[in-house]
């Protein structure tokens, strides 16, 4: 795929040891675009980067007319791959407004998915049964309303989240800790490549970066900066997704939370970022018709969340009308359903979810129920 010339430059930068984000946006600040980088002198270079040794790489990549692209080449050949820079106009301009914006985005599938209008859903990483079918259920009605989901590919919440927006056929864009090429969690692998055909995989990490610690929190920056909100469904108190809430907060976007027991260790964060002034989010139409309002998207509507009952209850699953006829008015509990049926734990948690999207049953304290 083709790449711009600003591209080139930023990649060819990356590669000096020494010169980060930081060095990065002093230079754009003071000098804009890299095209007037170029007729710096050493001494002005050296102003903004303040390490000659570093300022005097950047002035010998500055002076080469091209740049090679040995190190992303075979990968920009693949389908529906790219990489473009902070100059660049796919870059998406909500993320321009962040604090130490990338300087470069690595993108595999849909690049259109950058500047639409995207929210994020993150939670915990082992979500109980019934935070795991919200993040689900309002991922997909979401999705049917006309946001994308954005979200880490995580296990969990942040899977429930893409899962749900795929099933909507909406759009959804996970954003990686690692780079592009590497797919982390294993596990999610199939959900990985599918996303790279229907949706669109985003890092700002070299290609080959492994997923180091430090790099959650950087991944965390721009799931935010992506989005015009984030949804925190399910977190504790040291959760990562209370750090995307922080950056949310810091780049001005709002915050949802879905409140929790007071004795749920899980539900710590959530009731922690409602007393802070996130917005409480009793139903996904409260949720939808809040961000119709504040993002003014004439784009929203409610009509999947009223549409979508009927035409999912006319196609559930032969296995799931057989859960369904296990469910009645009074309510059932997971194990007694997994002692009745002798379906494998992960069969009957997704048939459940499927219900439950269907809007057939309902999950209630201490199980399910008939009706939504």
């Amino acid at each position: 795929m083709s790449i711009s010339s600003e591209a080139r430059l930023c990649l060819a930068l990356s590669q000096i040891q020494g010169f980060g984000l930081k060095q990065f946006h002093l230079l754009r600040e003071q000098y804009g675009n890299p095209s007037s980088w170029r007729k710096l002198s050493f001494d002005a270079l050296n102003q903004c980067i303040s390490k000659p040794k570093v300022s005097s790489a950047v002035l010998d990549c500055l002076a080469q007319a091209d740049h090679s692209l040995n190190h992303v080449s075979d990968w920009l050949k693949q389908d529906g791959c790219s990489v473009v820079c902070y100059f660049d106009s796919p870059y998406p301009e909500a993320l321009r407004q962040i604090h130490l914006a990338p300087a470069l985005l690595y993108l595999k599938g849909n690049i259109g998915l950058l500047n639409h209008q995207n929210i994020a859903v993150v939670g915990s990483r082992k979500p109980s049964l019934q935070y795991a079918g919200i993040a689900q259920e309002y991922a997909f009605h979401l999705a049917k309303s006309g946001m994308s989901i954005v979200s880490g590919l995580a296990l969990g919440v942040d899977t429930k989240a893409h899962l749900g927006a795929l099933a909507a056929q909406g759009n959804t864009i996970a954003v990686l800790a690692t780079g592009i090429d590497r797919c982390y969690p294993a596990k999610n692998k199939d959900l990985y490549e599918l996303i790279a055909q229907e949706g669109l995989l985003v890092s700002e990490m070299p290609l080959g970066s492994a997923p180091l610690r430090h790099n959650f929190p950087r991944r965390n920056r721009i799931v935010s900066g992506l989005s015009r909100a984030v949804f925190v469904v399910e977190a504790g108190i040291k959760s990562g997704s209370l750090i995307t809430a922080r950056y949310a907060i810091e780049q001005n976007r709002d915050v949802y939370a879905v409140p929790g027991s007071p004795k749920s260790l899980n539900s710590q964060g959530c009731n922690y970022l409602i007393r802070e002034g996130a917005r409480l989010v009793g139903s996904i139409e409260d949720l939808i018709i809040d961000l119709h309002k504040d993002l003014n998207v004439s784009g929203l509507t409610l009509k999947g969340v009223a549409d979508s009952t009927h035409d999912e209850a006319q196609n559930v699953s032969d296995a799931a009308q057989l859960v369904l006829s296990a469910v009645g008015s009074d309510t059932i509990s997971f194990d007694d359903l997994f002692e009745r049926l002798e379906m494998s734990f992960e069969h009957l948690s997704e048939h459940l979810l499927e219900l439950e999207l269907a809007g057939l049953i309902s999950s209630v304290s201490g199980g399910y129920q008939l009706g939504s």
